[in-house]
C-alpha cells in the first residue's frame, strides 16, 4: 500500500506495545468516594481465601477498593492463627490441606485498586516470583522490596512513583519490568544490574536521559521508551543485540546512532521527534517495520533502499521529503508505504 500527500488516510499504526499515554499520568489512577476501613480490607482474606492461597501459592486482591494492604495478609501462613485451624476434629482433614502440600505465596496481584504505600513487611514474602501493583497511588517504595530476589515480573504502571530505591536494583532475577505511566524523570545507572531483564516498560514518565550501563541489559527483546523527554538515546543502546522492539516515540530525540548492530530488531518506533536523518540500519536484516512519522526528514538515503529489502512496512508521514528515490522499488517486500504530508515535488 502505497499512500501519497492528498490522501485521505485513516491511521492504522495501532500499537499494542505502547498504550494510549491519556491512559497513564501522575493523577489518581482510581476514582472512589467510598474507600474500605481497615477492617473491611482484612474481610478480603477469609478463611477460605488463606486456605486457596496455602494450596496454590496465589493471592489476587484486585480492584477492591483497598487504601492499605490488608494487615491479614502478613500472617497467611501463620499456623496459630485461628482462622486458618480446622476445629471440626470429627472431620477428615483433606490431603491438600496438608502442612506438608502448603505452597509459599508465589502470586501477588494488589492492582487497581487506592494503595498509597506498600509496607515494608511485603519483603516477607521471598518467594515471590509475580507481583503486579498497577493502577494504585504509590509513590514510593519500600526499601525491603529488595529482599524479593526470585521475583521475575514486577507491574508498576499507571502510579505516581517519583523515584526507586537502591535496593530496588537487587531485583537480578526480574525477566519483565513495568514503570509505565509514572512520575520518574531519571533511572538510575544501577538499572544495569537487572541482567536477566527481557522486557522494560519506561513509557509515559518525564525521563530525561537513559544511564549509561543500559547496554549491559543484553538479553533485552522489548524497550519502551516512549513519551518521555529525551533527547538522545546512549551510545551502548547499540549493544541489545537480542532487542525486536524498539519504541522511541514521542521524545525530543534528534539523531540516532548507527543501528547495524541491532541485528535482531524487527520493529521501531521513533514517530514525534527531532530526527533529521535516517540512520545506517546496514546489517539490520530481521527489520520488518520502520515508523519515522512527524519528523525532520528530508531524504530517503539510496543506502537504506538498498538494504532493508525485508522491509514490510515504513511509514514517513509528516516530514519534509521532497524526493521519492527510484531505487525504492528494490524493496520489493514492502507492503506499505506512507508518505502523507511531505514536500515531494510533481
Amino acid at each position: 500500500m502505497l499512500i501519497l500527500p492528498g490522501q485521505s488516510v485513516t491511521n492504522m499504526f495501532y500499537d499494542v506495545f505502547n498504550p494510549d499515554p491519556n491512559q497513564f499520568g501522575c493523577g489518581d489512577n482510581y476514582q472512589n468516594s467510598g474507600f474500605l476501613t481497615k477492617k473491611e480490607e482484612d474481610q478480603h482474606i477469609t478463611k477460605e481465601v488463606i486456605k486457596s492461597v496455602r494450596r496454590t501459592g496465589q493471592l489476587n486482591l484486585s480492584s477492591r477498593h483497598i487504601a492499605t494492604v490488608p494487615e491479614k495478609l502478613f500472617s497467611i501462613y501463620d499456623a496459630e492463627d485461628e482462622s486458618t485451624v480446622d476445629w471440626d476434629f470429627g472431620k477428615p482433614k483433606k490431603e491438600e490441606d496438608s502442612w506438608w502440600n502448603i505452597k509459599p505465596l508465589s502470586h501477588l496481584d494488589l492492582s487497581s485498586n487506592v494503595l498509597t504505600d506498600i509496607p515494608g513487611k511485603i519483603g516477607m514474602f521471598q518467594d515471590l516470583l509475580v507481583l503486579n501493583l498497577h493502577c494504585n497511588n504509590l509513590t514510593e517504595l519500600p526499601k525491603e522490596i529488595g529482599s524479593l530476589q526470585k521475583l521475575t515480573k514486577l507491574t508498576l504502571n499507571s502510579n505516581k512513583l517519583t523515584h526507586l530505591p537502591d535496593d530496588f536494583f537487587k531485583l537480578v532475577e526480574l525477566r519483565q519490568l513495568t514503570l509505565g505511566g509514572n512520575c520518574l524523570e531519571s533511572i538510575s545507572k544501577d538499572i544495569s544490574d537487572l541482567v536477566m531483564l527481557e522486557k522494560l516498560d519506561l513509557s509515559n514518565n518525564s525521563i530525561l536521559n537513559l544511564p549509561p550501563g543500559m547496554g549491559f541489559l543484553i538479553r533485552l527483546t522489548e524497550l519502551n521508551v516512549a513519551h518521555n523527554k529525551l533527547t538522545e538515546l546512549p551510545p551502548d543502546i547499540v549493544n541489545l543485540r537480542s532487542l525486536l522492539k524498539l519504541d522511541i516515540n514521542h521524545n525530543s530525540i534528534q539523531y540516532l546512532p548507527v543501528m547495524g548492530e541491532l541485528r535482531k530488531l524487527q520493529i521501531l518506533h521513533a514517530q514525534h521527534n527531532d530526527i533529521a536523518e535516517i540512520p545506517s540500519f546496514l546489517g539490520c536484516e530481521k527489520l520488518q517495520e520502520i515508523y519515522f512519522g512527524n519528523n525532520f526528514i528530508k531524504d530517503i538515503p539510496l543506502e537504506f533502499c538498498e538494504n532493508m529489502y525485508d522491509l514490510k512496512v515504513l511509514e514517513l508521514r509528516d516530514n519534509q521529503i521532497e524526493l521519492i528515490p527510484p531505487e525504492i522499488t528494490t524493496m520489493v517486500h514492502l507492503t506499505r508505504l506512507d508518505l502523507t504530508n511531505n514536500d515531494i515535488k510533481e
